[in-house]
């Protein structure tokens, strides 16, 4: 399953980069394109950011 999950990933940024030209090309707006690209990037970066959190002393 992991395979498969860095696959949607890896193809969700590169559409995203697709539409991004687009916006740079003015076919379709560039903030369109621009903010489906750092939301591409987020959410394919923010599994791996998983932080150990104390929770305190187990009694």
């Amino acid at each position: 399953m992991n395979v498969m999950a860095w696959i949607v990933r890896l193809g969700l940024i590169f559409v995203a980069f697709i539409l991004y030209l687009l916006g740079l090309m003015k076919i379709i707006p560039v903030l369109l394109g621009s903010f489906l690209l750092f939301m591409a990037i987020f959410f394919a970066i923010r599994p791996y950011q998983k932080k150990q959190k104390f929770k305190g002393f187990r009694l």
